[in-house]
């Protein structure tokens, strides 16, 4: 796990985690005294101790499980976590380290929690569906994306909690790849925009003005800037090489 000083641009610290084991996705406390690291190809996600530069816990997510994006609720107090070969998302109790699954239909690839803590999301990429749970009374469900969706990846909320934003990359095991990003309206759980952009989106955050939407593009090598007012990109800013997340 590589610690990078954002405002000098140095790593001051390189944390070993494990070998062989596919590191995939990293979230900090808002604290920055510990992070979250899934290892996909071995089944668990690490609770590193930033300061002390050490593993706290490793917390054992079943094999083949495969667990990829993940997110922490606003109050800190539960992980959501994506499992691309388990078909499910995972919600771990970050106090006692406790795990509960929700079976999904297909391979789970990122999740997403809306800032007032109400519900958590995931993009479900082979069934292109986003999954929802209600993280007050438990409820869930899904919702279903248009038809000509791609294969849905990174997924990010506004900071009202009204959207969030889906990068339909396609692409991937042999799906065809995409240039659509969608807005979704949490309340009536549905697709309300679709926004032509780059080639095969993946990466997506939204700023913290709730104003711009930045999407990198794998495979037209940009980063689209969407602006939520008009509901349209606005720029594209050359990156190199297959930007990611």
């Amino acid at each position: 796990l590589i610690v990078i000083d954002p405002k000098t641009d140095t790593v001051t610290r390189r944390i070993p985690i494990d070998i062989d084991s596919h590191l995939a996705h990293v979230v900090a406390t808002a604290d920055g005294h510990m992070a979250y690291v899934t290892l996909q190809e071995k089944g668990f996600v690490y609770a590193v101790d930033i300061e002390r530069g050490e593993v706290k816990a490793k917390i054992n997510l079943g094999e083949k499980s495969g667990p990829h994006g993940l997110r922490l609720t606003p109050d800190e107090k539960q992980l959501v976590i994506a499992l691309l070969d388990g078909k499910a998302v995972v919600f771990v109790n970050t106090a006692t380290n406790a795990v509960r699954i929700a079976k999904l239909s297909g391979a789970v690839v990122q999740t997403a929690v809306t800032p007032d803590g109400t519900f958590a999301f995931a993009s479900i990429y082979d069934t292109k569906e986003i999954a929802w749970f209600s993280l007050i009374d438990n409820e869930q469900g899904t919702i279903v994306l248009p038809s000509g969706s791609r294969g849905p990846v990174q997924i990010y909320p506004t900071p009202d909690s009204r959207y969030f934003y889906v990068a339909d990359q396609g692409y991937y095991f042999d799906q065809p790849q995409g240039n659509t990003v969608y807005r979704v309206d949490i309340a009536q759980k549905a697709v309300d925009q679709s926004i032509s952009g780059g080639t095969a989106p993946h990466g997506v955050v939204v700023n913290k003005a709730g104003s711009l939407v930045y999407v990198t593009n794998l495979l037209s090598d940009d980063v689209s800037v969407i602006e939520i007012a008009s509901g349209k990109e606005i720029s594209r800013i050359p990156v190199g090489d297959m930007p990611n997340g």
